[in-house]
């Protein structure tokens, strides 16, 4: 028994619902006098209460409008689910279940007042204050029903169902619902004596945003009714759409008692978004025919893609005539229901002579299969096959029998003997463990496997549907099916969807979003809504960070992937020997090469003969280091950058050049001296000895050497990455060669190579027959050339690529330069000249005699200098002429000549 103070409370609520109740039928009493006692019943041991919206509110607010069809076939499945289990031996036997049903007229006044019959009177017996109650039990209102109700099936609506279970659960009476699915519902702390055989709308909403991702729309509309049923579905569908990404670009209220004024205003501001193209209708059977009708009006039927929660629509009947057109195309999303033949072939054969009791019958049978028992026509013809589907038949059946077994799994428990009717099953005081035996319950019901979880609540399906014109009809048929134990795959459709996609040009669903994702790279400006933004490119170098709201610099030696979310390192690049540029440098290495090992070789092969002993053959040889060397760094410069080769560049690209000019300097400025010193006197110039010169030529490389060593300690050789140009993908793997290593290295190389070209331009009158100064000049004034174009390039050029070609070319051209001028003219005098012309001419330029006394056979003696001429008598004056200067001169510089050639082959 209650509490006196729970009993304070329910008598003081049933006052309150017992006004509402007068209200209720003295609004409708002029238009549906018997309201208030017309009642579907069947007397039993037990009995089970129904609930049934069979009328609905016109909009005189009166209670006459009768809903469809479906409803009557929910009222018969009850009945027939009851008859068949009384009919069954295995489900409480020798007890027989009984059953009132009422219609609620889809409103929750009328609902509430109805549910008022289902109090048990002798609940309140003893409370004092409870002035409606006699002492004897009886209400004298007279309003409450004598028969005690056990369970109830109903009510059909959320907004409904949630004040019948809360007033239900205080006097401790069990409701399930076939249809109800607020998820207020599944609280069993607020509601715990009630079950529902529906999903809860969090996974109706779930359905909704699957379709959403499916179809890719990310920004749709709500229109949402203005009872509990949508303002929770608004709420819940608002926190998993911001959840999964996808935007309400508007969010409607709408009321049952809208005008059609208000309707239209609805809608006009819907298409204020017209990207929105998705419009979710959250809303009941009367208030989406109110906004189908103001889409019509405002031609927009084929502007929006639909999407109907399962509070309209669930079947076709629902949805009036002149709005089924406008409904074509819409993705309803209603419970699952199944198939039941047998009951088909059971309601067909009721009509209202057999089916009197049903005190609706008659309405529905006149109103909606256009005929009447006077008629005489088989009007249960006119159903065509799988009506029960759609109208949720399947699930009132199964709400019967979660009651019948529930009550059989207690039966089991409490009595033994099966023949015997168990009274402690219809004592009143044993109810309370009902609920227990059915959250417990796992069976095979109509609709398929039944089975609630801890709230009470149906982990189960829902079918889509789609609005079809089928044979000239507009039918509901079945698209798609969304599971809650599908896993990944929750959302499947059938091969109907195809018919769907015909709605569409070319078969194209039309899209629903505010703004088109940005590219890669790209990051979005928000606007009003957060699925509309603008798209701004980042940098090359640059990716999309926060969710592609900022732009973030890669570090160095760093790019951006395909998709611009992450930085990935650059492969660093370099010169390869397949390259076109390597291959041509390499080339031309081979051939200078070549070229310097032939010279070497007749070098070695003429190495006894006067010229080239002549021509100081020790620092000729120590060019040929120089010349080899530079044609052998090219293949190190061509290869890979490592510690080692960077090693080898650094060191041998200034020491090769020195190899080269530090002998030509020695050898020039020896020339020079010993002529300037011819001029002046018969003494013999200090340190003009091969030995001295080679001592000489190694110190100013060991100066080099000094430098680069000094270079490498300072800063160790390695190979590093290096970005040519910034905000490029490009990153080159260089030496670590520093501008400041080459400016040193170079200077004192364009020192060597400038006084060489000094001493050359000096010693210019050099005797014909001695004139090497001549090609040391071509040599040294080419090679300025070069140097003079290569500093430039080398240093404005950025890529460590054409820095490596432009310093091989160059040391290629010198190379080739210093071969071609300093040895090329010797191999040629010694190889094609004859001897004896050759040593003629020395010989006569030792004596003294003129150089045009002697008789030349050759080109090389053809070269011998014109400034000294013979007198008119052919000898010489005696005066100390400047002819007498140059003749002492070139005896003396011969002489020279001659004793250091000696002395060469001596040693």
């Amino acid at each position: 028994m209650l509490s006196t103070t729970a009993k304070e409370l329910l008598c003081n609520g049933y006052l309150y619902l017992l006004v509402i109740y007068h209200l209720s039928t003295m609004s409708t009493a002029n238009h549906y006098p018997n309201l208030a006692g017309v009642k579907y019943s069947m007397p039993g041991d037990l009995i089970i209460g129904g609930l049934f919206p069979l009328h609905d509110y016109s909009d005189q607010r009166q209670c006459t409008s009768l809903r469809d069809l479906g409803t009557l076939l929910r009222v018969e499945s009850m009945v027939y689910a009851i008859e068949e289990i009384n009919n069954n031996t295995d489900i409480l036997p020798n007890i027989t279940i009984g059953f009132e049903i009422y219609d609620t007229c889809t409103r929750e006044a009328t609902s509430l007042a109805q549910i008022l019959r289902f109090l048990p009177v002798e609940t309140f017996a003893s409370t004092d204050t409870c002035e409606c109650v006699t002492g004897t039990g009886t209400c004298t209102n007279g309003s409450i029903s004598d028969v005690r109700i056990d369970a109830v099936i109903g009510t059909e609506m959320s907004f409904t169902t949630i004040p019948a279970a809360q007033l239900l659960g205080l006097a401790h009476i069990f409701q399930i619902s076939y249809y109800a699915t607020s998820d207020d519902l599944s609280s069993k702390d607020r509601f715990p004596y009630f079950l529902r055989l529906s999903p809860p709308d969090k996974l109706q909403v779930q359905t909704m945003i699957d379709l959403m991702e499916f179809f890719d729309w990310s920004f749709v509309s709500l229109v949402h009714s203005d009872d509990n049923y949508g303002k929770n579905g608004q709420k819940e569908l608002k926190a998993e759409a911001e959840a999964a990404g996808i935007c309400i670009a508007e969010s409607l209220e709408v009321s049952a008692f809208m005008t059609a004024d208000d309707y239209d205003d609805i809608v006009q501001t819907l298409l204020r978004s017209p990207k929105a193209r998705v419009l979710v209708m959250f809303v009941q059977v009367k208030e989406a025919n109110g906004v189908l009708y103001a889409i019509d009006r405002a031609n927009a039927s084929d502007h929006f893609i639909l999407i109907g929660s399962d509070g309209w629509a669930a079947s076709i009947d629902e949805i009036e005539h002149a709005n089924r057109r406008v409904a074509a195309g819409v993705l309803k999303i209603n419970l699952y229901s199944a198939n039941f033949q047998i009951f088909e072939d059971y309601f067909r054969t009721l009509n209202p002579s057999n089916n009197a009791k049903n005190p609706w019958f008659d309405e529905f049978w006149d109103a909606y299969l256009g005929c009447s028992d006077e008629t005489g026509v088989v009007c249960s013809e006119a159903y065509g096959p799988g009506f029960s589907g759609d109208n949720s038949v399947s699930l009132v059946i199964d709400s019967v029998y979660t009651f019948a077994l529930g009550w059989e799994q207690m039966r089991r428990d409490l009595c033994t003997s099966r023949d015997a009717q168990c009274e402690q099953l219809i004592a009143s005081q044993n109810k309370s463990f009902l609920m227990e035996y059915m959250l417990n319950l796992k069976f095979e019901g109509a609709s398929g496997p039944i089975a609630f979880d801890e709230n009470g609540d149906l982990m189960g399906k829902y079918d889509i549907h789609t609005i079809q014109l089928v044979g000239g009809d507009y039918q509901l048929v079945k698209v798609g099916i969304w599971d809650s134990l599908g896993g990944d795959n929750k959302l499947n459709f059938t091969d109907n969807i195809a018919h769907w996609y015909e709605r569409f040009p070319d078969g194209q669903v039309w899209p629903s979003f505010c703004s088109v994702p940005c590219a890669p790279g790209e990051i979005t400006i928000p606007r009003e809504h957060v699925c509309c933004w603008d798209c701004v490119p980042c940098r090359s170098n640059e990716i999309t960070t926060q969710n592609a709201t900022k732009c973030t610099e890669c570090e160095p030696h760093m790019w951006p992937d395909e998709d611009s979310t992450k930085c990935e390192p650059i492969p660093p690049s370099y010169i390869q020997y397949g390259d076109p540029w390597a291959i041509m440098l390499a080339t031309l290495a081979a051939l200078g090469l070549a070229f310097s090992s032939l010279t070497l070789a007749a070098f070695i092969h003429y190495n006894n003969t006067p010229l080239v002993k002549a021509t100081s053959r020790e620092l000729s040889y120590i060019m040929f280091i120089g010349i080899s060397l530079s044609y052998l760094l090219v293949y190190c410069f061509l290869a890979k950058p490592t510690t080692a080769t960077c090693y080898i560049n650094r060191l041998g690209f200034m020491v090769s050049f020195t190899f080269t000019y530090s002998p030509l300097i020695t050898k020039t400025n020896r020339i020079y001296r010993i002529f300037d010193a011819g001029k002046k006197s018969t003494k013999r110039p200090p340190f003009i000895s091969p030995r001295s010169q080679v001592i000489i030529s190694m110190l100013l490389v060991f100066l080099q050497l000094l430098i680069s060593i000094s270079w490498l300690i300072y800063i160790p050789p390695e190979a590093i990455l290096i970005v040519p140009i910034p905000k490029e993908k490009n990153v080159e793997l260089s030496c670590n060669i520093t501008e400041n290593e080459v400016i040193t290295s170079l200077c004192y190389n364009v020192l060597l190579v400038v006084m060489c070209s000094y001493y050359a331009f000096k010693a210019r009158k050099v005797p014909s027959n001695y004139n090497e100064t001549r090609f040391i000049s071509v040599s040294v004034y080419t090679t300025l050339v070069i140097w003079l174009a290569f500093i430039p390039t080398y240093f404005t050029t950025n890529k460590s690529y054409f820095k490596v070609t432009f310093l091989s070319l160059a040391m290629i051209m010198n190379a080739t330069v210093s071969l071609v001028c300093m040895y090329m003219p010797k191999i040629y005098a010694v190889h094609f000249l004859k001897e004896v012309d050759i040593n003629a001419v020395t010989q006569y330029a030792a004596e003294g005699v003129p150089s045009g006394s002697y008789p030349t056979r050759s080109r090389f003696g053809n070269r011998l200098s014109n400034s000294v001429a013979p007198s008119s008598t052919g000898h010489p004056t005696d005066a100390p002429s400047t002819l007498q200067l140059q003749t002492n001169a070139k005896s003396q510089f011969a002489s020279q000549l001659e004793r250091d050639t000696s002395a060469a082959v001596k040693t």
